[in-house]
């Protein structure tokens, strides 16, 4: 991967965290002003509703009014993501320029980057929220308990949750089925990338 190559990519990838950021922050702001008095937005009865609740922990309840504490925790695990993506573009540019290198191989770096933008686009869409209204704006709420299979009442989330999860579990499918045990290591180890020859 050439320098321009590289940095190329990294503005590619800034402009569609942007995006994907500024989608979660209009739901937001739409959530706000049209469902905060309690009004109700049935989309698919009995399984989709948009509704307005405020979220001031975490997923489940978890560290309910650690406001500090959650911001200190997003700041954290954002910048841990970013140094992440840093690793992978030194990777996938000694692999870039290392002969014999396979598309499958480096098609794996680009898919893993793109689910970590998703992580650091939805890390910092309800990092926004917490700082910005002191709370995280959750809107979507799926009517699981209502399937007569696996009945479960889902919490309320919003779009930046989704980017989370749709990241996560992506993320666990291609290191289990896309890398080795070397490059696990290689990728969230602090040793040192090789060097172009």
């Amino acid at each position: 991967m050439t320098q321009n190559k590289g940095l190329k990519l990294s503005v590619i990838y800034c402009l569609f965290s942007i995006f994907l950021i500024g989608l979660d922050q209009m739901t937001k702001i739409l959530t706000l002003k049209y469902l905060k008095g309690g009004s109700e937005v049935v989309v698919i009865p009995k399984v989709l509703t948009f509704t307005y609740v405020e979220n001031r922990g975490v997923a489940f309840g978890m560290l309910q009014n650690k406001l500090w504490l959650l911001i200190i925790i997003a700041v954290v695990l954002i910048s841990l993501l970013v140094i992440l993506m840093w690793r992978i573009f030194k990777i996938m540019n000694y692999m870039k320029n290392k002969a014999g290198t396979s598309v499958f191989k480096s098609t794996k770096y680009y898919l893993l980057s793109g689910c970590i933008i998703l992580l650091i686009s939805g890390a910092i869409g309800n990092l926004i929220d917490r700082i910005r209204l002191g709370f995280v704006v959750d809107f979507i709420y799926v009517l699981l308990k209502n399937l007569p299979i696996l009945p479960y009442d889902f919490p309320v989330f919003n779009v930046a949750d989704c980017y989370v999860t749709v990241a996560g579990i992506a993320i666990v499918v291609i290191g289990l089925f896309c890398f080795n045990e070397k490059e696990l290591d290689l990728l969230i180890s602090c040793k040192k990338i090789p060097q172009e020859d």
